[in-house]
């Protein structure tokens, strides 16, 4: 009987902790991880979902002053005139001068298409701007 009991108690416990609201998970998380870790997080996340073609997610990513002035019809036009295609994403580095503003050094790998010579890849080395807003990081475009 003991045991059953035991049973019992273990068992719910563990489904407590499993059904933890996903923004409370993400708060623990948050208060876990460095400035640094998050924003490698969130970018590379990013980049992923560009990678993808899943450019909704991607536009999630972008600060609330930048989707202010370009909404997602637009971002989406003008990413689906990138002349390239991205073939793979490596943070290199992520630099907080303080614990709102990141600034994260990104290598590419793109793809373009060249009439001469056909499909060409090519590396490239990107910098970009992260905002912390509230609770979470941000990309500022340039």
């Amino acid at each position: 009987m003991n045991r059953l009991i035991f049973l019992l108690l273990i068992t719910l416990l563990s489904a407590g902790c499993q059904t933890l609201p996903p923004e409370v998970v993400a708060n623990r998380k948050a208060k876990t991880l460095t400035p640094e870790q998050l924003v490698t997080e969130r970018a590379k996340a990013r980049w992923d979902a560009l990678i993808a073609g899943d450019i909704e997610k991607s536009y999630t990513y972008l600060s609330e002053g930048y989707r202010i002035g370009m909404p997602l019809a637009s971002y989406s036009a003008k990413r689906s005139q990138d002349p390239f295609k991205i073939i793979s994403v490596y943070i290199r580095e992520v630099n907080c001068q303080d614990v709102e503003v990141c600034n994260v050094s990104i290598a590419l790998t793109i793809e373009a298409t060249m009439q001469t010579v056909g499909k060409k890849q090519f590396p490239s080395i990107l910098d970009e701007a992260w905002l912390k807003q509230g609770d979470s990081w941000f990309h500022v475009p340039k």
